[in-house]
């Protein structure tokens, strides 16, 4: 089967690294859509609300600069 260069590309899901906040245990997910990696801020339990923290890291460095 042919692949569509269109075609978005979107890897799955990884954790990064857990924390705890007033509303509860958080997780920071890092996820590659279209070549860049997108950073989200997610609760731990599914359920709540989620947060883009990053929209498109470049580069192993940027990557390592946020964790820390």
């Amino acid at each position: 089967m042919a692949t569509d260069t269109a075609e978005q590309t979107t890897g799955r899901p990884q954790r990064l690294a857990t924390y705890t906040a007033d509303v509860g245990e958080r997780t920071l997910v890092g996820q590659r859509v279209d070549g860049a990696v997108r950073i989200s801020d997610v609760p731990a339990d599914g359920r709540g609300r989620s947060y883009l923290v990053e929209p498109e890291l470049g580069s192993m460095p940027e990557l390592e600069a946020l964790r820390g």
